[in-house]
């Protein structure tokens, strides 16, 4: 992801903060796109791509698309710094706005940490989900390696529950 990551993303919209040596935490900002890929009607070829690279420095927005702090650090002002610099980093870059992207509505953290630094709720989506087979789905299946992350040892596997996001 961050080989991907690297052709569209600018040093100065990703934030790394560190305790000492132990990064603690990170933020990726990148523009965004969406103006100009509407533009094009998603097609880079023939001449999408010269389209692309000539419109990208008149993008007016942003996208805070990842933020994540380690546990120990949360609460402690670690977001709200990283946030800080990336906004401050953004509007010299040119930028007019800052899209928080889509946030949880049970991340109350985050919202909040949002409103304190100034942002406003726009838009809400509400997700639906209908499972197209007679049996569920275990979290393996759902979210491969990483479901491990998300469910207590012991737990048999159709009884599988989210404990953190």
């Amino acid at each position: 992801m961050a080989k991907t990551l690297k052709l569209v993303a600018d040093r100065r919209m990703v934030i790394i903060a560190r305790s000492g040596e132990r990064p603690i935490g990170f933020f990726v900002a990148l523009p965004d796109f969406s103006p100009i890929i509407r533009e094009i009607e998603g097609r880079l070829l023939p001449f999408g791509w010269y389209k692309f690279f000539r419109l990208r420095k008149s993008l007016e927005r942003a996208r805070a698309a990842i933020l994540f702090v380690v546990p120990d650090f949360r609460n402690k002002g670690v977001p709200s710094a990283m946030f800080l610099r990336a906004y401050r980093n953004i509007q010299n870059m040119g930028f007019k706005e800052i899209e928080g992207s889509s946030i949880s509505s049970m991340n109350s953290t985050m919202i909040a940490n949002a409103r304190r630094a100034g942002g406003k709720e726009y838009k809400h989506y509400i997700v639906y989900g209908k499972s197209l087979l007679k049996r569920p789905l275990s979290l393996s299946q759902i979210y491969g390696p990483a479901a491990s992350r998300f469910v207590s040892k012991g737990q048999r596997n159709s009884e599988r529950v989210l404990e953190r996001i």
